[in-house]
């Protein structure tokens, strides 16, 4: 005989995953009798028949997201997200990326060229300013170098590689 279960607030057995009483895209795993509220992420909501994230077309009862409310077809922000956001399918959403240069404006619901109300251009830091080079004075840079250049060089002669690591090239008696 199986045992019976042993019910407690949101869960109908000790152990396992169970639909939420109000919402399509939670849930609550238990664990000795104890509830943790769980939530589909990625436009995915709670199947209760393989009692795990699916596509919302999948989904008996639940057939159009919350999210997609306004319009079934439409595109929706991401929080302050300034390049992704929800593609709505036919209800469906689905998590986007707009294309590279691109952000996506909250008022027209598109990808456009920045700045937008909310998303400026990324800036870049401009380059760190070179060191001047006085008389004999070198750089850390030629130091370090001038450094490998010595722990390199043994009985044969040193070679530059991209002008960054010498390397140390041996020659071998021709084989008989």
């Amino acid at each position: 005989m199986a045992d019976a279960p042993i019910p407690s607030e949101h869960c109908d057995w000790q152990y396992g995953i169970f639909g939420h009483e109000t919402s399509c895209t939670r849930y609550w795993t238990c664990w000795n009798g104890t509830a943790t509220e769980q939530f589909c992420i990625g436009g995915l909501l709670y199947n209760e028949e393989t009692r795990s994230c699916d596509w919302p077309q999948n989904v008996q009862g639940c057939q159009k997201h919350p999210l997609c409310g306004e319009d079934p077809n439409g595109n929706v922000p991401l929080g302050k997200s300034c390049n992704r956001y929800w593609n709505c399918q036919g209800g469906y959403p689905r998590l986007q990326r707009c294309p590279a240069m691109l952000v996506f404006d909250k008022k027209s619901t598109r990808c456009v060229f920045p700045p937008t109300e909310d998303c400026d251009i990324p800036s870049t830091p401009p380059p760190p300013p070179e060191e001047e080079k006085g008389g004999n004075q070198e750089s850390s840079q030629g130091q370090q170098q001038s450094k490998q250049r010595q722990q390199f060089q043994g009985s044969g002669p040193s070679v530059s590689v991209g002008g960054a690591i010498p390397v140390a090239v041996r020659r071998f008696p021709p084989s008989q």
